[in-house]
């Protein structure tokens, strides 16, 4: 058989056209306007089906999105209550050690770095409210960079900055130093120079990257049976970048600067109208890289080289006028980056029934009751009224009718105004509110018993067994939506693994509880398998702490007849059931209470035990030899601190007696001070007395002498004057 001619690029364009076209027309004609009704109904939007009056009521029955709000959070603590998500299992003997790690790392980075809560969260809630969440994962190439500025560097500095593969310099400038002392020659020579540089760090070269795909924007074959590279042939993700992110991936700059713009409103469809609100300019309109153009990333089956045999490959087309453009063109090794979780997969069809599909129905009948239920009510609180106008003198009383009102007539009321009554009778409606409530619960699982909010059941009207004969149903759809999850799951973390394992290139340091673990994924096994835990967490934190109780007793028992390294209950699983009673109960992490046994430790377990055991007279024997060798320790201890005890109460009563004679003679001699400082004060005083004493007798004897000198020299005076008269008589 001649082997047929390669495919041409114009004729895979073609072809992917083709393709294209179909899964457009039957994303648009059969996915889309479910989807669309399904946001709509979730956001309490219902005018396409049940256009509200003017001046009746407008009141939305939310069943939709009670039932997605209550389901949503059980499925979150069904897959993140417990330490790991996923936990890979080995395929072969010396994959234990490295099974573990993934684990570790896997899970470290979808939660830490890809913002796995909000990603899991978001694909959780598409697959619930449209049937499919739609994940994507890839290893983005793109590298990230960081500007660092550095001011002063010596030359060394200088060089050893610049030599990094890593840095790219920008801008560099030498400053000259300032001149100095030559100690050799003596005269003045340059300084050492100093660098300002500012330069562009790579900090990743690669990385792993989880998104979301919203269903308008996913492609698949209309006869897929599931998201795999088993059931399809066709799968595209359409998107609008910038030309920017385009040429950041590595896209030929040329062709991506003559692709058309993306026009936002010409062709938007009302599935992505309902998302969010039609835009009067695009972002980045008129700066050229900022534009967004539409691509088409797709995997096809497709035989290109011509030999017979069709391969899969990843074409990157650009929606352009005229022909599509090609931007990549290979073949592809890898599974298909795409992922989807599908609460309630049907056979034999990709797209699975989703909580719309089962409550949109029951919202619209329950809406249709609620409204006429209130318009009736409303007749019948604010009835009509006949009037005879022309008997009433104040007619505004009657067109503009207030609270207390006077209406005045000079007639009988009765004949004049007069309502026309309506019976209430929405209270015939209620056994069709309660019935449609049974038709939501009995489809997904979610009522009054699961909400732990039925009446009966918090007055204690019916008993144990039934209430738990209702709380199990329930349960057991939502783990049914659980465990097909975790089969979208384990594709996902399977997926991941492999881009890891291939892409990381390096060693990388992160922190595990509490400890800095370096991580090389390359020797890794990336075909390992991976397992999803969901058999617990679905139902309520008490049901399963009970259920894992149980457990415990009966290993319990098991341990304490046939020992810790028995084949039907060994000691690791019992380890492995307290650890899974601590993440039950809402605790991250178990390692601080209890350690996870490995094979290492098990294995040295079953050695010990496998060896001889002792006498039991002679371990009788040791046993009081060393309880008494214990008592005359324990004697003798008691001796040396009662001696230790007399001995430290002597001391301190010594202490005591010297401290009290310190105290005694520095009182003395406080007292020898202050009666030697009276004496002397009284001395000093008595000096004092004394010397003022003598110079008031030296003032007075110089008085007097004073006065006898003047009493003299008056007598003195007056003598010659007497010889006068007695030789003259």
């Amino acid at each position: 058989m001649a082997k047929r001619k390669a495919m041409s690029e114009r004729e895979l364009i073609a072809q992917l056209d083709g393709q294209i076209s179909d899964a457009e027309s039957y994303s648009g004609s059969e996915l889309s306007a479910l989807r669309e009704k399904a946001l709509k109904y979730y956001d309490g939007d219902m005018k396409d089906d049940l256009p509200s009056k003017p001046g009746k009521s407008s009141v939305v029955s939310q069943d939709l999105a009670d039932t997605v709000g209550w389901l949503l959070p059980g499925l979150m603590r069904v897959f993140l209550a417990a330490e790991h998500v996923g936990v890979y299992e080995p395929e072969r003997p010396e994959d234990e050690a490295s099974a573990k790690q993934a684990t570790d790392y896997v899970n470290y980075v979808l939660m830490r770095e890809c913002d796995g809560y909000m990603v899991l969260r978001s694909a959780m809630f598409d697959g619930l409210l449209v049937g499919n969440g739609i994940l994507k994962h890839w290893w983005d190439e793109a590298p990230e960079y960081r500007t660092e500025d550095y001011r002063g560097l010596s030359d060394d500095a200088f060089a050893q900055l610049v030599n990094d593969e890593t840095v790219e310099v920008l801008e560099h400038s030498a400053i000259e130093g300032e001149p100095m002392l030559d100690p050799m020659t003596g005269g003045l020579v340059p300084g050492p120079a100093t660098h300002d540089v500012r330069i562009k760090r790579m900090t990743r070269k690669g990385k792993l990257r989880i998104a979301v795909v919203p269903g308008e924007d996913f492609l698949i074959e209309r006869d897929a049976t599931a998201l795999t590279e088993e059931a399809c042939t066709f799968c595209a993700h359409r998107s609008v970048p910038t030309r920017s992110e385009l040429v950041l991936r590595g896209y030929d700059r040329k062709i991506i600067d003559m692709l058309a713009p993306y026009n936002d409103g010409a062709e938007r469809d009302s599935e992505k109208r309902s998302r969010e609100p039609l835009r009067d300019q695009a972002p980045g309109q008129g700066d050229h890289a900022a534009e967004r153009v539409e691509i088409y990333e797709c995997y096809v089956q497709v035989d290109y080289d011509g030999d017979g045999v069709a391969e899969w490959r990843q074409v990157v087309m650009a929606k352009d006028t005229g022909e599509n453009r090609v931007l990549a063109n290979e073949e592809w090794g890898d599974g298909l980056p795409f992922t989807d979780l599908v609460p309630d997969p049907v056979p034999h069809r990709w797209r699975g029934r989703s909580i719309y599909d089962e409550v949109g129905e029951v919202q619209k009948v329950k809406t249709a009751l609620l409204r006429r239920m209130l318009d009736n009510l409303y007749m019948t609180l604010e009835p009509n009224r006949a009037v005879n106008m022309e008997a009433v003198k104040n007619k505004d009383a009657i067109l503009d009718l207030k609270l207390g009102e006077v209406v005045q007539t000079d007639q009988d009321p009765r004949s004049v105004v007069m309502d026309l009554a309506v019976p209430f009778v929405g209270k015939e409606a209620a056994p069709m509110l309660e019935y449609w409530d049974q038709v939501a619960e009995r489809r997904t699982g979610v009522g009054n018993q699961s909400a732990g909010l039925d009446k009966d059941t918090l007055t204690g009207n019916p008993t144990a067994t039934a209430t738990n004969a209702m709380m199990s149903a329930s349960y057991t759809k939502q783990e049914d939506y659980a465990r097909n999850i975790a089969e979208g799951m384990r594709r996902l973390f399977r997926a991941l693994l492999k881009l890891i394992a291939k892409n990381q290139d390096e060693e990388k340091v992160i922190r595990l509880r509490g400890q800095w673990t370096p991580m090389d994924p390359r020797s890794w096994n990336a075909n390992m398998d991976c397992s999803i835990d969901v058999g617990l967490g679905s139902g309520s934190r008490d049901r399963d702490l009970q259920m894992l109780n149980g457990i415990k007793q009966a290993q319990e028992q098991i341990l304490l007849q046939m020992g810790p390294t028995n084949p039907l209950a060994p000691l690791d699983k019992y380890a492995h059931t307290l650890r899974k009673m601590v993440e039950v109960s809402g605790i991250k992490s178990a390692d601080s209470y209890f350690n996870d046994l490995g094979p290492e430790q098990m294995q040295a377990m079953a050695q010990a035990a496998g060896q001889p055991k002792p006498d039991p007279k002679m371990m009788e024997a040791q046993a009081k030899l060393q309880i008494e060798q214990q008592k005359a320790q324990a004697d003798a201890q008691l001796s040396q601190q009662r001696a230790a005890s007399e001995l430290q109460l002597q001391r301190d009563k010594t202490a005591a007696q010297l401290q009290a004679d310190r105290e005694a003679n520095a009182l003395k001699l406080e007292m020898m001070r202050e009666e030697s400082a009276a004496k002397m004060q009284l001395m000093r005083e008595e000096a004092l007395m004394k010397a003022q004493l003598r110079r008031e007798e030296m003032q007075l004897e110089a008085e007097l002498t004073a006065d006898a000198n003047r009493m003299n020299a008056m007598v003195a005076a007056s003598r010659p004057a007497d010889t006068n008269i007695e030789r003259n008589p």
